[in-house]
């Protein structure tokens, strides 16, 4: 499979699972279990949806050349990753503390969610090099 149809392949998958976690964050606001005003609750799900985008095109980038670099694009992309989501929980709970806990809570399990997509969509590609 060419590099553009892994890409275009994971665009889907990424904007499904968006679409579902904009779903199911709107039902756990509607029952009462998420008590998060709709721009705490879609706003990182939007975020999550760019920063995946950007960072899988990085990494399928970087495939062209050495497995080195692949791999190094893969690890610094993930950690700048990391840290532009804990830039962002730090900064919301500082600024609304009341908010915090189920922000936090419910931007953990974003995080796991689309990491474990981005990582699952490029074993394929790991597992052709190997």
């Amino acid at each position: 499979m060419q590099n553009s149809g892994i890409l275009q392949s994971f665009y889907f998958r990424i904007t499904v699972i968006a679409l579902l976690c904009a779903g199911i964050s709107g039902k756990a606001s509607a029952e009462g279990i998420l008590n998060l005003s709709p721009l705490m609750r879609y706003l990182p799900i939007l975020l999550f949806w760019i920063v995946s985008l950007i960072s899988h095109r990085m990494i399928l980038n970087s495939q062209k050349g050495r497995p080195a670099q692949f791999i190094n694009t893969f690890i610094g992309t993930q950690a700048l990753k990391m840290l532009v989501h804990m830039l962002v929980m730090v900064t919301v709970a500082m600024l609304n503390e009341s908010v915090a806990v189920p922000f936090i809570s419910s931007y953990a399990i974003l995080y796991l969610i689309f990491t474990v997509t981005e990582v699952i969509s490029l074993m394929p590609l790991v597992r052709k090099k190997v």
